[in-house]
């Protein structure tokens, strides 16, 4: 009688059931198993962010738009720093280096909304021609 991992097989009644799935040791030992040999943990990617991470002094923000791991803390560790935002600075208050920021966005980063608005408004002014 060889029982194969994931096949299921035609046992006597126990505790209300008809067929128990297997591997039967499972529901044998009523569960001790799983708490012993918990299953492996599937890593997931996590996504790569464009966010901004602050730097600035009390009533002066200034943050730093940076690339950076979505498990990383606000102000932590970060891969790439691609620009800076001023908030308190009138009129262009914020620097991007365009070619990073769609590089990275191209390998799968997602922007949060802040950023994502910085790099349309960055791709527009790229696009639009400088009157010399």
């Amino acid at each position: 009688m060889g029982w194969e991992i994931g096949q299921k097989q035609d046992l006597p009644r126990r505790f209300g059931e008809t067929r128990l799935s297997l591997p039967f040791w499972e529901n044998l030992y009523g569960g001790w198993f799983k708490l012993w040999f918990p299953p492996p943990i599937k890593q997931r990617n996590m996504p790569v962010r464009i966010r901004m991470k602050r730097v600035g002094a009390k009533n002066a923000p200034v943050f730093r738009i940076v690339v950076a791991d979505g498990r990383s803390p606000r102000d932590g560790k970060f891969i790439e720093e691609i620009g800076t935002y001023q908030p308190r600075k009138k009129g262009d208050n914020f620097k991007l280096d365009l070619e990073r920021a769609k590089y990275w966005v191209s390998k799968g980063a997602q922007p949060s909304d802040t950023v994502a608005s910085f790099i349309k408004k960055a791709t527009k002014a790229a696009a639009t021609p400088v009157a010399a």
